[in-house]
């Protein structure tokens, strides 16, 4: 139970993440008279933003591991193909 609060909170609906249906945001006291729309638009591009920075980081993650695939790959059959080499002769 919550009692006395006087808070400022702005709600977004679209968070751009499929784990996330809203986030909360709580404003700072000095920033709720900015205005309404002012203050959901800059919790809207906040929330995006993150949403944006999480999927560039999935697509580094994969690129890099793209990259480091290719060549573990060769390595393995060629080590596989050294060890069968050495087998026969």
């Amino acid at each position: 139970m919550v009692k006395g609060v006087n808070r400022c909170i702005i709600e977004v609906k679209e968070t751009g993440n499929p784990f996330f249906e809203r986030v909360i945001c709580f404003v700072r006291p000095e920033y709720c008279s900015e205005g309404f729309p002012k203050l959901h638009k800059t919790a809207e591009r906040y929330v995006k933003g993150l949403a944006e920075e999480e999927h560039g980081r999935h697509k580094s993650l994969l690129r890099t591991l793209k990259a480091l695939a290719i060549p573990a790959a060769s390595a393995l059959a060629g080590l596989a193909i050294g060890f069968l080499v050495n087998i026969i002769v």
